[in-house]
């Protein structure tokens, strides 16, 4: 039984050593910006909670990346336009995908 306990502890705590991901939690967006190649990013008005992955650069702990030329990318984009002055909750990825130094948006929806 002790055998099969620390293996199990090591996962767990593994697992929640990589899955830290920002969150921004109704969050007012300060603006989004996009370029021509279709990659995105959304800056918000406060630094990301909880641990925005490790990728993410000190001075973008407020932001989170996405591709336009991707369908969530684009779904993405399509919800930040319909919440103009609205709030925002979106979780991070735990990954620089999209930009090296952003952490890249996983999931999220407007508050009000």
């Amino acid at each position: 039984m002790k055998k099969l306990i620390l293996p199990i502890a090591i996962a767990l705590s593994y697992s929640s050593i990589t899955s830290a991901a920002g969150i921004a939690s109704s969050f007012d967006i300060e603006y989004v910006r996009i370029d021509e190649s279709g990659k995105e990013h959304v800056k918000f008005k406060s630094d990301l909670n909880y641990e925005p992955a490790d990728c993410t650069a000190s001075n973008y702990k407020d932001m989170l990346a996405f591709d336009t030329n991707e369908n969530g990318g684009a779904a993405i984009y399509s919800m930040l336009l319909a919440a103009q002055g609205k709030k925002i909750h979106a979780v991070g990825t735990s990954s620089c995908k999209t930009y090296s130094q952003i952490e890249n948006w996983s999931w999220g929806y407007i508050v009000n």
